[in-house]
């Protein structure tokens, strides 16, 4: 008997939408798996190979989330009670696996994550009856394949991609952008999640044209927490929401967070705090877990108080837990204001129209986005390099409070010619690297301390340019946010 793998042409996955998925064909669990999208079975191959012996499984079937169709469901019946899980590959001898189960006799399902979209997927099931790792039994393996890419789905091109030089731990990036080009404007939002390949591994857009520019992952680490902003379809904005959700687009709980336009974050306790315009005012609100809603900042007394003439609207909103402060970012005035949560004071604010100096004096920021502090309290943001260009940098400046000065420490990006006229964002891994979002530069990279270029992800097709990007941030475990 000749022992091969099966694997489907791409071509033929793809057209497998929307077709019974029930059907499947077994292959030689024992075989490392080699994708090879032109394999064919040899001819004269037996196709129905078996195990001397198998998981006690049977009725073993695959199916796709009709909302998001990377997600793969198997379900099958277990016919005694075993410790299970599903091990699966869409790689060259690369197997993943399902969270471990200790589960009865009876009907079975487990979630395949991480596939990416029109992609062949060989899965097998493993049982472990005495619980103690000793003798795993597998079933047939068996192959399907995730439905196509979404229509209207920018896809990324990855234009450097070297892990040595990335965190392992940072596997996907969880990010939204714009279907459609033109910088800041309307159309179709789409959240994204795609590993460090490029390859988009789940999608959902956001219903009725509303914005959806500032994803992360929630505090409590098993929800993904996204905005559905209003206010950009009807200049007011009244109806913004902000969800928490699981993987597979059940919506967990929403949070009514009038007036929200661009930024939000989240307490540990899952208070809700967001920049809520109106006109051509802002302030800081607040959404406790109890229901209530206050005030903690506002822009327009802000201004008064400091004879500042212009009008309040924000980009970004940063909350440093060790100092329970607020970094609150404003593109109407190239603003920074650094703000206590508890008294609503504001501690200090930097930028052209602040007393505090920058060292050099050429590295100001302007039109900034995307403020943070590092764990060092180093305030770290994504800017133009100057008053007079649209280019895109990314620049972190130590905080001397005693001479008032922003004191430039490190920079990437200045001259290299990428421009990002609205939006972008900065932020500090855990590894030390930045990583470094230019919004509607349409452009996502990762830069080590040293200045190297260990990840470049463009959204340009060599036509378009400005798609916006939303916020982004790296997930670990896809599993962390399973239902």
């Amino acid at each position: 008997m000749h022992r091969a793998a099966l694997i489907m042409p791409l071509a033929a996955a793809a057209a497998l939408v929307g077709c019974d998925l029930t059907a499947k064909t077994p292959v030689d669990s024992d075989d490392p798996l080699v994708i090879d999208t032109n394999a064919q079975w040899p001819e004269g191959s037996d196709t129905t190979l078996t195990e001397d012996e198998l998981a006690p499984v049977e009725g073993v079937e695959a199916s796709l989330n009709p909302q998001i169709p990377s997600l793969i469901y198997v379900s099958w019946n277990q016919l005694e009670g075993s410790t299970v899980w599903v091990e699966f590959s869409f790689d060259a001898d690369e197997w993943h696996s399902t969270p471990v189960e200790v589960v009865a006799a009876g009907e079975q399902e487990h979630l395949l994550l991480g596939a990416p979209f029109a992609w062949t997927v060989n899965y097998r099931i493993a049982n472990d009856l005495d619980g103690d790792g000793a003798d795993i039994l597998y079933s047939e393996t068996y192959t399907t394949s995730t439905g196509a890419l979404p229509i209207g789905l920018p896809e990324p091109n990855v234009l450097i991609n070297d892990p040595t030089g990335q965190d392992p731990t940072d596997r996907y990036l969880y990010s939204s952008i714009n279907e459609d080009d033109g910088g800041w404007t309307g159309g179709t939002y789409w959240q994204f999640i795609m590993d460090r390949k490029g390859r988009v591994v789940w999608a959902l857009d956001t219903p009725d044209k509303h914005w959806t520019i500032y994803v992360r992952v929630a505090e409590d680490g098993e929800h993904l927490l996204f905005d559905e902003a209003t206010y950009w379809v009807d200049y007011v904005g009244a109806d913004s929401k902000v969800h928490k959700m699981k993987i597979d687009g059940t919506i967990v709980e929403s949070f009514d967070t009038p007036y929200l336009h661009h930024a939000f974050t989240e307490f540990p306790d899952g208070t809700i705090v967001w920049g809520a315009a109106v006109d051509v005012s802002e302030t800081l609100e607040k959404l406790n877990p109890d229901g209530t809603q206050e005030t903690i900042w506002d822009c327009t007394e802000f201004h008064a108080d400091n004879g500042i003439n212009d009008y309040c609207q924000s980009n970004a909103l940063f909350w440093d837990e060790a100092t329970d402060t607020f970094l609150y970012s404003f593109y109407t005035t190239s603003l920074v204001a650094h703000i206590d949560h508890e008294t609503g004071d504001t501690l200090a604010w930097w930028g052209d129209i602040s007393d505090w100096e920058f060292d050099p004096t050429d590295s100001a920021f302007d039109w900034q986005h995307g403020a943070t502090f590092t764990d060092e309290g180093n305030l770290l943001l994504s800017t133009h390099t100057s008053t007079k260009t649209t280019e895109c940098a990314t620049r972190e400046y130590s905080v001397d409070a005693k001479t008032e000065t922003l004191v430039e420490q490190w920079s990437y990006g200045i001259g290299e010619g990428l421009y990002c006229s609205t939006a972008g964002e900065a932020h500090r891994l855990s590894n030390g690297n930045t990583l470094h979002n230019l919004g509607s530069g349409a452009r996502t990279r990762e830069i080590t301390p040293d200045g190297d270029l260990v990840w470049d992800v463009s959204w340009r097709d060599g036509q378009t340019s400005g798609r916006l990007q939303g916020r982004s941030v790296f997930i670990e475990d896809l599993y962390a946010f399973a239902p």
